[in-house]
């Protein structure tokens, strides 16, 4: 994840992230769709952590490309692995609001944040619209937007307008410690 894989922690520590840590982090479980993803993988609690070892695994018997299996790691990472991870940052946000404890309360707001990150990712700039060529979702959305017929005039996807309004409207929202509307923004 290059140079943005260090958090900073709330004690002042710092915390590396690998994407093999996010593909098999037993916090997803905190996400509701996460059994479903398991169950269509076989009940492989690191599903997409496999299915990125075994299109590497030059032991495996394969028909596809190198550029093909390239192309499926890629995939796999954006679409599977951060997106996941995003998920699980949502909801942990929102159980650290829901929480007692005002270390966890504080703590809310980063992993918001941090939910944002993985969604957006660092490639988009602080242009509005951000620019062509990013990696996360939010690079994926305007780069598809244009097949299926759902971009702004500007040329952005709708869906990131409406991602950008909702990370907006929920750090509000913890900011005041209003947790409930968070709940429905996460869905």
């Amino acid at each position: 994840m290059g140079k943005h894989s260090t958090l900073k922690k709330l004690d002042g520590g710092e915390e590396i992230i690998t994407l093999r840590q996010l593909a098999t982090q037993s916090a997803r479980s905190i996400v509701p769709s996460f059994d479903m993803f398991e169950r269509y993988f076989d009940q492989d609690f690191d599903y997409s952590n496999s299915m990125v070892k075994r299109t590497l695994d030059p032991n495996e018997p394969t028909m596809v490309s190198l550029k093909e299996r390239t192309k499926l790691v890629v995939t796999t990472l954006q679409s599977m692995v951060v997106y996941m991870a995003a998920l699980q940052k949502i909801y942990d946000a929102i159980e650290d609001c829901e929480s007692t404890d005002s270390f966890r309360n504080a703590n809310a707001i980063e992993e918001w944040d941090r939910a944002a990150g993985l969604l957006i990712g660092s490639m988009e700039g602080a242009n509005e619209g951000g620019r062509q060529g990013g990696m996360m979702m939010y690079g994926l959305a305007k780069e598809q937007c244009k097949q299926f017929d759902v971009c702004t005039n500007s040329g952005d996807a709708k869906v990131n307008e409406r991602l950008i309004t909702l990370f907006y409207a929920g750090r509000s929202e913890l900011t005041a410690r209003n947790c409930p509307p968070l709940h429905k923004a996460a869905e």
